[in-house]
């Protein structure tokens, strides 16, 4: 018999909006599920995410978007991350 899959709960963030702590649920989940990372590997990504999100959150003076991180580049060259101005993403006030 098949186990029943608990629906997923999206994380409280208060540094992002529901949306992206949804996909970050989604992934946790995909990662302890189909890669079968340790819980202790699991609860480092969770925690590595939440401060690089509280980070964003307050370098932009709001909550993090999906569509906000998913604008986030790595650099070609150079020892630092890129990302749009607040100002500058689609739905930015």
């Amino acid at each position: 018999m098949a186990k029943e899959v608990p629906a997923l709960q999206p994380i409280e963030l208060d540094c992002a909006d529901e949306g992206l702590a949804l996909e970050m649920a989604r992934w946790l989940r995909h990662l302890r599920a189909e890669r079968r990372l340790s819980p202790k590997t699991l609860e480092a990504y969770a925690r590595d995410l939440r401060q690089c999100l509280t980070f964003l959150s307050q370098h932009w003076g709001r909550k993090v978007t999906l569509k906000g991180f998913a604008a986030l580049e790595a650099p070609t060259s150079g020892p630092s991350w890129r990302c749009a101005a607040p100002t500058t993403l689609p739905g930015a006030r």
